[in-house]
């Protein structure tokens, strides 16, 4: 999916290229916890593509839409994205994305909902996919609330159950390299 997010024309485009790529959530101003070794993720629909057949997503019905046999089941690429109403630049980039899954054979459904329906559906981990952001501060992170494991059934801001061996230890334990 990474492999299919436009990032670069967001950035020019969307947002006049008055921002920086970053890898992570953490960002550069925080030096010692970001990773500046990593490198991005580059928009490749070919190997996003690639990707896909190597998972078994393909359009066997000939479609336009990749599928899969789960359970003896052919089940669609196809899922819902819930984005805030009214929120113009969010809309705005997750079209983009849409047409980029729709020219690899994903069907995304768009979903705007007022806002008290989105947080809702966020915190009773009811989605396929969201567009969310956090906003930090300058100061020192304490990462905990947003990824450790705990925040997950606790209604926690981990509503996407973000989890590993790592992560069962304090988040503010862990230094992000």
């Amino acid at each position: 999916m990474a492999h299919l997010i436009p990032v670069d024309d967001i950035i020019d485009k969307m947002l006049n290229g008055l921002a920086r790529r970053i890898i992570g959530p953490v960002f550069p101003i925080h030096s010692g916890m970001y990773n500046d070794t990593l490198k991005p993720i580059p928009y490749d629909l070919e190997k996003a593509k690639q990707l896909l057949d190597v998972a078994g997503w393909v359009d066997t019905n000939n479609d336009g839409i990749r599928d899969r046999v789960i359970n003896e089941k052919s089940i669609p690429f196809r899922f819902e994205f819930l984005i805030p109403a009214g929120n113009e630049m969010r809309k705005n980039i997750v079209l983009l994305f849409q047409e980029s899954c729709r020219k690899v054979g994903i069907e995304v459904i768009i979903t705007p909902l007022e806002f008290t329906a989105y947080i809702e559906r966020q915190m009773d981990h009811n989605y396929d996919m969201y567009y969310g952001g956090w906003a930090f501060s300058p100061a020192p992170l304490d990462l905990n609330q947003i990824f450790h494991t705990s925040n997950w059934s606790n209604r926690g801001s981990n509503d996407v159950g973000f989890g590993n061996q790592q992560n069962t230890r304090s988040m503010s334990q862990i230094t992000l390299l």
